[in-house]
């Protein structure tokens, strides 16, 4: 085909980064000098005149996975997270907490895809000491002061640092990575007094350091 066209310029494309090198050297054995073609990456932009060819810059490329359910594309974050809940599973932890810094009754906890040799009642034991130890370590740090007779309190603070202490221990104790699920109830407040703690929590342990 080269012997036929005999092209000013030549382009390769299609294969391997090899494959075009390989291809460009076959059209440079054929006469087509060096400097009349260009080896490019996806997304590379090409601009080409009469008297030369070059990159001239670059446009975005790559996979883009789409959403049946939606017209959406999934986000990096996204994939990240399904791929986390495929490999390891997902851990759900419910709590209700009063304004004196105290669980309301003992935590639930729901394990999907987790393989554990635990059992389920002893892990909400173990889960609800941790909570309750964070709790008294930590509570004064986000209650302060008064409002007719209640603290104010600083539940999206306080959510956090749950949050965090239980994937820490979840890891541990687990021996994997789970994607975990924080949904912490609190008490009944005014919409003016409302901070952003009742919040719904999901990360993987392997985004908190051991």
């Amino acid at each position: 085909m080269i012997a036929l066209t005999k092209p000013k310029f030549f382009l390769p494309v299609h294969g391997e980064h090899r494959m075009l090198i390989k291809h460009s050297q076959t059209a440079q054995s054929m006469g087509i000098p060096a400097e009349n073609m260009v080896i490019i990456n996806n997304g590379d932009v090409v601009e080409l005149t009469e008297e030369s060819i070059k990159v001239a810059g670059k446009v975005p490329s790559g996979i883009e996975l789409v959403d049946t359910s939606s017209s959406g594309m999934v986000s990096a974050k996204v994939l990240q997270e399904r791929q986390s809940m495929a490999n390891e599973g997902i851990v759900t932890v419910a709590a209700a907490i009063d304004w004196n810094g105290k669980l309301l009754a003992k935590p639930e906890i729901h394990l999907r895809g987790v393989v554990t040799c635990i059992e389920l009642s002893l892990l909400q034991k173990l889960v609800q000491q941790r909570i309750e130890e964070t709790l008294s370590f930590r509570w004064s740090e986000f209650a302060s002061g008064s409002d007719n007779g209640r603290p104010e309190v600083d539940w999206g603070g306080l959510e956090g640092i749950l949050e965090r202490e239980l994937m820490r221990f979840l890891k541990r104790e687990l021996q994997c990575q789970p994607t975990v699920t924080l949904l912490m109830q609190i008490p009944e407040t005014p919409a003016a007094k409302v901070t952003d703690g009742r919040r719904r929590r999901t990360r993987t342990a392997a985004q908190v350091a051991s």
